[in-house]
Formats: C-alpha cells, sequence, structure tokens
C-alpha cells in the first residue's frame, strides 16, 4: 500500500528495471531514485535529508550485498571487508540514523548462509549474522525489527546463476529454491505478522524450500541440534537419535579385501568428482579416469576443498587443504588414501603427520597454479622442495 518510495542504489538506476519503476509509477506510486551507498555514512545522511517533511520516513528495507566468495585459508581481509561492508557498515548506519525516528517497520535481508553456512562464503555467513543479531539488538531496544534469512531465489538476485549453476547438488541435498513470486508472498506474510506482533515477535525468521526432508535430514548441516525439533515435526528419525545408521563408505572400504580396497575407493572418488562437476553418466565415462587431472576437468578451488570435506567424511581422516593440488589425479590420491586410512589402523599414540606417505605427484603446481594458493600451501610445497633438494 506504499505510496512513496526512496530507493537507493550504489549504481544509477539500470535499464533493466526501468520497466518495473514505469508499472509502478504508472500504478500510483511516487518513486524518487537516489544513488547512494549505505556502507558510506554521508551517503545516507543526505539521502535521508532528501525525505519530505510531510511525507516522513516510515519503514525500511535494507536489501543490499556483495559477494566474494573464496576458501576461507585463502581469504583476504579485503575480500571479508568488501561483503561486510553493505551488510554490517550499512545496516548499522540505517539503525543509528533512524532510531529516533517513528518506524512501523526495519526488515534486513539476511541469508541462510547465516544460519548453517555454505561452503566458500565465511564473508557472507559473517555479515548475515550479523544482521540477524541487529535486528535481537533492535527488539531488545523496543525498535521495530525483522531480519530474513533467505534462501536462495531462482531468476533474479545475486544467487540466480548459482541456483542454476548447483541446482542438481541442492535437489540431492533436499534443497529447493525460491521462486520470486512465492518469495513475495513470503515476504508480504512475514511483514504484515511482523507489524501486527509489534516487538513481541521473533525478529529473526529463516525462509527456505525443503523439497525432501528426509534426504535434507541427513545433509551435514542438518547434523545440528537447531534442526532436530523439524526431525520430530516430520516425524522422522532425528539425526542424533538412536536408529542404527545405514552402512557408510568407510564400513565398506574396511570389509573390503586388501587387493580390491584401491579399485572401489577409485570408484568411489570418481563418483563424487562427477557429483560435484554435475557430470552426467557418459560425460563421467568418457572424462574420469584414474589418471585424469582433476583440475584439468574444471574442478576449481571450492569444488576442490567440497571433494576433501566429503573424503574426510567418508574415510573418516584428517586431510590437508592443499589435497587435490597435492595428488592432482584420482590414481595418485587413492595410493595416498589408501596409505592414511593403514596408518589410521594400526597409529594409535604416533602423531599422523609423521606417517610417511606416497610423494605427491605434482608437488610443484605449474606456475599458472601458483596465485590461487594459500600461503600455507605455498609454505608447505617450498618445504617439501627443500627436503627433495638436501
Amino acid at each position: 500500500g506504499a505510496r512513496h518510495l526512496l530507493l537507493l542504489s550504489r549504481r544509477s538506476s539500470a535499464s533493466s528495471v526501468q520497466a518495473q519503476l514505469d508499472d509502478l509509477q504508472a500504478s500510483g506510486a511516487e518513486i524518487t531514485l537516489l544513488q547512494a551507498d549505505v556502507s558510506r555514512e554521508d551517503d545516507l545522511i543526505r539521502a535521508l535529508a532528501a525525505v519530505p517533511v510531510d511525507r516522513p520516513l516510515r519503514g525500511i528495507i535494507h536489501s543490499a550485498g556483495v559477494l566474494a566468495d573464496g576458501a576461507l585459508a585463502r581469504q583476504s581481509w579485503e575480500q571479508f571487508a568488501r561483503v561486510l561492508a553493505p551488510k554490517v557498515s550499512g545496516a548499522w548506519h540505517l539503525h543509528t540514523l533512524t532510531r529516533d525516528l517513528p518506524l512501523n517497520f526495519f526488515v534486513l535481508f539476511s541469508s541462510t548462509a547465516g544460519l548453517f553456512g555454505n561452503p566458500g562464503q565465511s564473508n557472507h555467513a559473517a555479515a548475515n549474522t550479523f544482521l540477524d543479531a541487529l535486528a535481537h539488538y533492535r527488539q531488545a531496544h523496543q525498535l521495530p525489527a525483522l531480519s530474513i534469512s533467505w534462501g536462495p531465489w531462482s531468476e533474479i538476485g545475486a544467487a540466480a546463476a548459482i541456483v542454476q549453476r548447483a541446482g542438481a547438488r541442492m535437489a540431492e541435498q533436499g534443497k529447493g529454491d525460491i521462486d520470486p513470486v512465492q518469495g513475495m508472498q513470503s515476504f508480504a506474510y512475514l511483514l504484515q505478522h511482523s507489524l501486527s506482533a509489534g516487538h513481541t515477535e521473533n525478529p529473526h525468521v529463516g525462509v527456505m524450500p525443503i523439497n525432501d526432508w528426509q534426504k535434507f535430514l541427513t545433509t551435514e548441516s542438518a547434523e545440528q541440534p537447531f534442526f532436530a525439533e523439524f526431525a520430530r515435526q516430520h516425524r522422522m528419525p532425528s539425526v542424533t537419535s538412536d536408529v542404527a545408521p545405514l552402512p557408510d563408505f568407510r564400513q565398506q572400504f574396511d570389509q573390503t579385501v586388501p587387493d580390491q580396497q584401491e579399485q572401489v575407493l577409485g570408484q568411489h572418488i570418481q563418483r563424487l568428482v562427477a557429483r560435484i562437476l554435475e557430470f552426467d553418466q557418459q560425460q563421467k565415462d568418457e572424462n574420469i579416469t584414474l589418471n585424469t587431472e582433476l583440475m584439468a576437468l574444471g574442478m576449481d578451488s571450492l569444488m576442490a576443498l567440497e571433494l576433501r570435506r566429503q573424503l574426510e567424511k567418508d574415510l573418516q581422516v584428517s586431510l590437508r587443504s592443499t589435497l587435490v593440488f597435492e595428488y592432482p589425479t584420482i590414481g595418485v590420491l587413492v595410493t595416498y588414501l589408501v596409505q592414511q586410512i593403514s596408518a589410521q589402523s594400526v597409529v594409535t599414540e604416533q602423531d599422523a603427520s609423521d606417517v610417511s606417505r606416497p610423494e605427491p605427484q605434482a608437488a610443484v603446481p605449474g606456475e599458472d597454479m601458483l596465485d590461487e594458493l594459500s600461503p600455507e600451501a605455498l609454505e608447505m610445497i617450498l618445504e617439501q622442495e627443500l627436503d627433495t633438494s638436501r
């Protein structure tokens, strides 16, 4: 029902949204566009000064954000600061500059990355967790607040490309994406509910479609106590229940005769790589061999991190973050992993890092890959080279 809107953007309004603005104005809305960066307090002071005295500010929707994804070990403070600025600084400036105004609503667009994390988005998770905490802080001071932790939206927004690329993997985990119409209906409901409930309502709400609860409740993200109530409500065995789990891959591996273990492990890694790269069966059969370099297949650093994390979970061993760089083919990776598992079964008090391991096939990546490695990885590679030259 709002008829007077003040819209802020770091950039001038793009032609892609001009048609929507025209439709709003045609329906009777009066729109004022301002170029302003919410992370800059001076920009916001200037924007608030543009609010007409006869039409005072009554509500705020903060939906600004940027992404700079990357494995935590490779994140620089500059990448963190770039992501934190619009969320942390922007929200705090909006809070401090309007806390004395009689607002009806103060809405923060957060993300489920802040609820249960997302690989490669440590900075994004931290930024959104701040928004959620700010909503609780405002409520404690009797100020209107609603932080909505959105799951990924399809078709529009920063996550649309991610949804398109990772849709199959999300489906495997039981997750869905938010259709824009469904998302706006959810937003309208939450806003109206928040307005009617006043300051007594929970100021932090998560919105994420779960298409298959059975699948979702067996994912890593659902291993938190937070989801135990969801499991009970859906009358499913809790992830922390005493029900005997299905045999895992480590059990299968341990029960395999020794001379077939490498073959079984190799096939398992091939399946994991195909899933991570989203290869169909034909692509898998044609491209993923024991001697193919994984990075040559299109695996990036985040995918390599996902493969390492999944192998740690499946094999119940601790692995280096540079695993795929040290052992770039499935063949050498299998040899290394089998030795690690064998060492784990005989070593009790000895530090696992002291156990000898096969020499990495590609201890020194090509020069074009060195810039992608963390300082820790570069230091480790240098130490290996020094050991070899002694």
